[in-house]
Order: C-alpha cells, then structure tokens, then sequence
C-alpha cells in the first residue's frame, strides 16, 4: 500500500502502479486555488493520479476536514460526485483537522458537521469513513 498526496508525473506512476496493491491518496480539497496557497502544487495532477490509479488498482481517498477551508457542503458533493464518476467503490476517508504546527487554527471541525457532509457524500459514494472524530 502506498500513501501519498497523488502528486507525480504520469510515466513514474505508470513505472510504479504494476507493483502496488493499494493506494491511499490525499485529496485535499476541490479548490483549486487552495491547492496552490495552502498546499503549494496543483488539483488537476492529483485528479489525473486518482483516475489513473483506480484504473489500476484499489484506491482510497483521504481529505483532511478544515473548517472555512475546504468543507463547504458544495465542495464535498461536487468531490463526491467526481469521485463516483471516477470508480464509485473508492473509500473516501473524511478526516478531522487538528489544529498544530504551522496551522494551528481553525479550530477542528464539529463532529456533527463531519456526520453531516458524510451524509451528502453518501448520496453518490457507497463508502464515506469519518476518521480522527
């Protein structure tokens, strides 16, 4: 199993896919803009790995919940539904911020608003996990 925040190029990802079994990615968030300020690289190349990847093998998303970020209800369904067009049996793990080192705010997420976007995500994904809850 491999874990990683899906960002290489397409021919490395070719080389590597036919001895991996699982891949995990971080899909951060729908935004393109805060791919580029927060994380400092772009949406489009991790998307291209996850479509790549679920072709392949099994693949599991992880998208780590910021509030006032990345978890506005339209951005969660609009996620969900192109994860589903991707390979609907993929797991989407919707984790719960914590707030340290070098982003020490927002606050963490509610759990009850986690429980919440999970239930839109559910409308197109059959496997929604809410994790660090």
């Amino acid at each position: 199993v491999l874990v990683t925040n899906g960002s290489i190029n397409p021919e490395p990802l070719a080389e590597l896919l036919p001895w991996i079994d699982a891949l995990n990615i971080d899909l951060k968030a729908w935004d393109p803009r805060f791919y580029r300020e927060i994380c400092r690289g772009e949406l489009n190349p991790v998307l291209e790995t996850i479509r790549t990847a679920a072709a392949a093998c099994h693949v599991e998303l992880t998208t780590l919940l910021i509030p006032g970020k990345n978890d506005s209800e339209e951005d969660i369904l609009a996620m969900a539904a192109w994860i589903a067009e991707s390979d609907p049996e993929i797991v989407w793990h919707l984790s719960r911020h914590h707030p340290d080192y070098q982003m020490t705010e927002p606050p963490p997420i509610r759990p009850e608003r986690m429980q919440a976007l999970a239930k839109l995500a559910r409308r197109h994904l059959k496997y929604v996990v809410l994790g660090n809850v």
